[in-house]
């Protein structure tokens, strides 16, 4: 009897060990998936981005006045500073922006610089002391800019005809919030 239920326990087992490793390398396989989709998910998104800034910046170009406005660069005007925050970062913020800083102090004929700053509240601090005269801040940024300083929105973001802006708000997993009424009455947020 004890030879026997040995004899099952082991082909059990032995079968058992077969589906355990198909199972490893299905569940390798799919992480795999998950990593290759998430990389490409950003790559697009970024190119989505870029895409949508060069739509942008055309626009605006197409609704600028000719040639005839052109305003020769003039270097004894102190330059037009624009300052960002890096929402993606540093190196991408220059990226995107610089051209747009260059591009506005061309139209108004003065030299441009581009500030990018650590974080909102640091642009937000630029504003508040004048040490730029444009900023480009995200929603909240802009309420608490209001609140301190004086500033006035000026343009928004508008693709394919629509005022855009994307936000995300997440939970952990393991959060018991899964509705934004679940947050009701809480604090759930800061920002610096």
């Amino acid at each position: 009897m004890i030879e026997k239920a040995s004899s099952v326990r082991s082909q059990h087992a032995g079968g058992a060990f077969p589906l355990r490793t198909m199972l490893f390398w299905l569940g390798l396989v799919l992480a795999g998936g998950i990593v290759i989709v998430g990389l490409a998910t950003d790559y697009l998104s970024e190119l989505a981005r870029r895409h949508a800034l060069e739509e942008i910046l055309e626009e605006v170009a197409q609704r600028a006045p000719g040639p005839a406005s052109e305003t020769p660069v003039d270097s004894k005007l102190p330059p037009l500073r624009l300052a960002v925050a890096p929402v993606i970062s540093p190196e991408t913020s220059l990226l995107l922006y610089d051209d747009l800083a260059r591009y506005l102090g061309d139209k108004l004929g003065r030299p441009a610089e581009l500030l990018v700053q650590a974080d909102y509240s640091s642009t937000n601090e630029l504003l508040k002391e004048g040490a730029c005269e444009l900023a480009l801040i995200c929603t909240y940024a802009y309420i608490r800019a209001r609140a301190e300083a004086q500033v006035q929105v000026i343009a928004v973001p508008v693709v394919h005809g629509k005022v855009t802006y994307r936000s995300l708000l997440v939970v952990r997993a393991d959060s018991p919030f899964r509705s934004i009424e679940d947050l009701r009455g809480t604090r759930f947020g800061t920002c610096q």
